[in-house]
């Protein structure tokens, strides 16, 4: 009887055991080598995904990459595995411009999302520790919150990630159930998810144009979607040369119809055609 309460215990333990995990902060990554999960250098598009101080969860410090003797740290950002390749120091490989990085060790994931409920009960700051009071949040501003690190949250807010000192429970609250006046906003949280998916097609692309440009030894210009979102709408559209054309009628139209389903029952409406997708609120 006391080994079956003994194994009882040790899996709901195991159950309810909280997740933590390394995470890697920078600025500007635009002098960094990053290669993809095939190990090849990204695009500009694919770099243009890292925005400053994005939360990067190792993986694996020190990886072996494919060829037996670089070394790389291997990361997490949006669900999808990258790799940082090392220097002999064990650093980042960058340019002449070295970013300044931060790593910060077994932070408890949260990965959930809170309403602010009252105005300037909460700050963002984008240093840790912060530095002064930080940029106060409104009422009925969402956050979405990555992990939590000693007494801190970090958070993505509209486009921006920062620090969050935890308040108490009266100054924001999980966002578990749809306000009757629901904040006509794109969550943080699923505008991550939007942009995700919009960089997941141009990687799509990219296989797909790379593999038939060998084949048929033309060089034809790979499309790729560029995404510029306000608080409460996004724009995407096909860069040049396919920009305000019909030729990916089919993947505008598929693309459309993967983020309508991402803002099912909420205040948004979907369009595009032509190259262009717009994301409004419902008026």
């Amino acid at each position: 009887m006391k080994q079956i309460i003994l194994l009882l215990l040790v899996i709901l333990s195991s159950l309810y055991a909280e997740e933590y995990a390394d995470f890697l902060i920078t600025g500007n990554l635009g002098d960094c080598s990053i290669l993809n999960k095939y190990e090849q250098p990204v695009t500009d598009a694919e770099k243009a995904q890292f925005t400053p101080f994005s939360p990067l969860q190792i993986v694996d410090r020190y990886d072996t990459l494919g060829d037996g003797i670089s070394v790389a740290l291997k990361f997490l950002f949006m669900k999808k595995v990258f790799f940082f390749p090392l220097d002999e120091a064990g650093n980042p490989l960058c340019g002449t411009k070295k970013p300044v990085v931060q790593t910060f060790s077994k932070c408890q994931l949260a990965g959930d999302t809170i309403r602010i409920v009252r105005d300037n009960a909460v700050f963002l700051s984008e240093k840790y520790p912060p530095a002064g009071r930080g940029l106060p949040l409104k009422k009925n501003d969402m956050v979405y919150r990555v992990f939590r690190y000693n007494a801190y949250y970090y958070v993505l807010t509209g486009a921006r990630y920062g620090w969050c000192q935890a308040p108490d429970g009266s100054a924001w609250k999980k966002d578990e159930a749809p306000q009757k006046k629901e904040d006509p906003r794109v969550k943080a949280d699923l505008l991550s998810r939007i942009v995700a998916k919009v960089e997941a097609v141009n990687e799509t692309y990219v296989e797909y144009f790379d593999f038939f440009n060998s084949v048929t030894q033309q060089e034809k210009s790979t499309p790729r979607w560029v995404i510029n979102h306000q608080e409460d709408r996004m724009h995407c559209f096909l860069a040049t040369p396919y920009k305000n054309s019909d030729q990916l009628q089919e993947s505008t139209r598929y693309l459309v119809k993967e983020i309508e389903n991402m803002l099912l029952g909420k205040p948004f409406v979907v369009s595009g055609e032509n190259g262009e997708i717009y994301v409004k609120p419902k008026e």
